[in-house]
């Protein structure tokens, strides 16, 4: 409704859409949840940050006894009916949510769907949608919501707009009943001015005359009333779970009626970065002094931005012990895989996906250290595509990628029949999907990542870069490797998978992590030995109270689940510790309690906050590092790890430098992928990973809100069993 739709609203105009975002939805006095399905988020976005002029990005749960693409089949028939100028929702799918892009109205043809409407709407059987049509109803709602708008006290009593308006235009009747006409239409009508009034923010008499002002107010008061209306019309005429007649979409037999298929929509939200002396600091030098295992037999995920396959420090060399080069066995057995001594003796490794440690020939590709095939980064697949490749929407960018690569037709129509089979109401495949997001690992053609995080996540978990290598062939030392000879991480032997969240210009948000987590899952439950040992996710979600409960957020239930199935799941707690807008305007105090952003929120994960990287014990908790209790009361975090000004990998054969809880999160993967190499029978048992890194802290003698139990000890951690 705005002049100008994509102005960003002024700090006044944000805080006014909060407090009539919070009062518009608010269902009955007394109460500080909402019924409407739409979360408060979703309301903030479209008004705060499109103005209502465009398309935004949301997450929509299914009921907890549908099947996504039940609900997707559900969300194809309601928008059949739409107008033609109606563009069609694009959704994408993972195994437990839609991702879908929609402008507001369009958002509102789903409400039909809901549990909010089958309760409130539905029951009303006589409401005569021609009041919702009818000019004198938008008029009195584009007065009520401007009387409304004039004060923080009418703002308090926003709710009460609907129930004027229908008074005004269908005679006071007392309060609305529960399951009446009235009160239905009370409920639409609210609906109706909260989009109304939220897009009146920043927009002024002053600024386009009262004319102007007038003709916008009723026009966005008919268009939404008439959408509205229109969802009434199509919901009665084929009910959410009834079949549609012939000629039009029809909705999966298998939707029960009695269930409504959308739960909750709510904002796809954004994810951004949790952003060597530290591996003396958790003792992690000692321990593999002591027990030398370097993390051999042991492969962690890496969900981030992606890691750079070709990089030195990655390299499969053979450790001066005499340990396996790729495609051989120890002479005691490899405890990932089970397999003992002599049964494969120089054989391929089944639990190995990458087609370079399968050959033997690979095996002295000694002329290149970054030849991507001789990578301990076992796999890559880039997630970002799947939204494009379930929605049938991929950029030609993408497909043209796919074209140069062996078989690049098969999977060009490959890709093109799985957002067919999706409409259709077809499962997830995760075998299809495999392929088409594999990044290939081919020189000349692998693509190094753009954002160097992930590539230093990796580095602090599993670099190997031995200057030896290089003095031994009579070469010089890289310029990286000048000070210290060796840089190593945790585990210089581990293998890593790399699973990219974040595209090329840095964004990534929950449904593309959403399923790389559960992909995680596929891959350890299509084998008959577990293939991923632990995960690292070293970045940071914005937790919404007002759409979900603290720790019951989409990826917090994920990583639940995915440490339910035996994987050690490690995350960053944020980086939110400190209030740096607050502090530029006062004196001390900006350091923030209850800080823990998702899904370092998630009751079964590993949280880990970040201290000073060579002296925790004198400088304690890191200022930035986020603090615990978590927002519902339980303990958090769970340990501190060095986090400051810690030097490790970033693509193109360099290193860097870099802050965070982002930087402490791999150390504790380090400690847990050490104990598991340790000891195999830990494998599959994340509870007791997590349990014993816990009791073998060493405590640094701060707040447990600020420290958890302490600084993560990989000597204690390993004696400890």
């Amino acid at each position: 409704m705005s002049a100008e739709p994509f102005t960003p609203l002024t700090p006044l105009a944000r805080d006014l859409a909060y407090m009539l975002v919070y009062a518009g939805c608010a269902p009955e006095p007394g109460r500080f949840t909402s019924d409407l399905p739409i979360g408060a988020d979703v309301w903030l976005h479209y008004a705060a940050e499109l103005r209502f002029a465009g398309s935004a990005s949301l997450l929509l749960t299914p009921h907890s006894d549908i099947h996504p693409a039940t609900l997707r089949q559900a969300i194809a028939a309601c928008h059949a009916g739409a107008s033609a100028d109606c563009a069609p929702p694009v959704i994408a799918s993972n195994e437990s949510h839609l991702l879908a892009r929609l402008d507001f109205f369009a958002l509102l043809r789903l409400l039909p769907l809901t549990a909010w409407w089958r309760r409130g709407i539905t029951p009303a059987e006589r409401l005569e949608t021609a009041v919702l049509r009818d000019d004198g109803t938008a008029q009195a709602l584009g007065r009520h919501v401007l009387d409304h708008l004039q004060t923080v006290d009418t703002i308090g009593r926003f709710k009460d707009v609907g129930r004027l308006v229908v008074d005004e235009v269908d005679g006071p009747g007392g309060e609305p009943s529960a399951d009446g006409v009235r009160g239905a239409l009370v409920r639409l009508v609210n609906v109706a001015a909260l989009y109304v009034g939220l897009g009146l923010l920043g927009v002024t008499r002053d600024s386009i005359g009262d004319a102007a002002l007038q003709a916008n107010i009723l026009a966005a008061s008919r268009a939404v009333l008439r959408v509205l209306a229109s969802c009434c019309e199509d919901a009665r005429a084929a009910p959410p779970g009834a079949k549609k007649n012939a000629g039009t979409t029809a909705v999966s037999d298998a939707l029960p009626d009695a269930v409504p298929p959308l739960w909750h929509i709510a904002r796809n939200r954004p994810a951004r970065h949790a952003v060597t002396r530290s591996r003396l600091t958790v003792k992690a030098d000692a321990a593999s002094r002591v027990f030398d295992t370097g993390g051999r037999g042991v492969r962690w995920a890496i969900v981030d931005s992606g890691i750079d396959a070709g990089h030195p420090a990655f390299v499969r060399t053979e450790p001066p012990d005499g340990a396996r080069r790729p495609g051989t066995r120890p002479a005691g057995g490899d405890p990932a895989t089970g397999d003992p001594a002599g049964k494969n003796p120089g054989g391929d490794d089944p639990a190995d996906d990458n087609p370079a440690n399968d050959d033997p020939a690979n095996d002295d590709l000694a002329s290149d250290d970054r030849d991507p095939r001789r990578s301990r980064i076992v796999r890559t697949l880039d997630f970002t595509r799947l939204a494009d490749l379930t929605a049938g929407t991929l950029p030609k960018a993408v497909m043209a990628r796919l074209a140069r690569q062996p078989g690049g037709a098969a999977l060009l129509e490959r890709a093109g029949r799985i957002a067919r089979y999706l409409a259709d109401g077809r499962m997830l495949d995760w075998s299809l999907l495999e392929p088409l997001l594999d990044v290939p690992h081919a020189p000349g053609d692998y693509e190094a990542p753009a954002d160097s995080h992930g590539t230093h996540v990796a580095g602090i978990l599993g670099a190997g870069w031995h200057g030896r290598a290089y003095l031994e062939r009579g070469l010089p030392l890289p310029a990286e490797l000048a000070d210290s000879t060796d840089l190593l991480g945790m585990c210089p032997a581990i293998e890593l998978l790399d699973l990219r969240v974040f595209d090329s210009d840095g964004n990534a948000d929950e449904f593309t992590i959403l399923a790389a987590l559960q992909y995680v899952r596929y891959l350890n439950g299509s084998r008959d030995r577990q293939y991923v040992h632990g995960l690292n996710i070293s970045l940071s979600l914005h937790h919404s109270v007002r759409s979900y409960g603290c720790g019951s957020t989409p990826v917090c239930l994920e990583c639940n689940r995915l440490v339910g199935s035996g994987v050690v799941v490690v995350a960053a707690a944020g980086n939110f510790g400190f209030d740096e807008a607050y502090a530029r305007t006062s004196l001390g105090g900006a350091y923030r309690g209850q800080s823990l952003t998702d899904p370092g929120n998630a009751q079964a994960v590993i949280t880990v906050g970040a201290t000073h990287r060579s002296d925790p014990h004198h400088f304690g908790v890191s200022y930035f590092s986020s603090r615990g209790p978590t927002g519902d009361g339980r303990a958090k975090p769970d340990l501190v790890a060095p986090g400051e000004k810690i030097t490790s990998t970033v693509p193109h054969g360099k290193t860097a430098t870099m802050d965070g809880t982002s930087m402490a999160a791999p150390h504790v993967s380090g400690v847990a992928a050490l104990l598991l190499a340790r000891h195999p029978e830990l494998m599959g048992h994340p509870d007791r990973v997590k349990a014993i890194l816990r009791d073998s802290a060493t405590d640094l003698g701060r707040e447990p809100a600020f420290q958890g139990r302490g600084l993560v000890d990989a000597l204690r951690a390993l004696q400890a069993v």
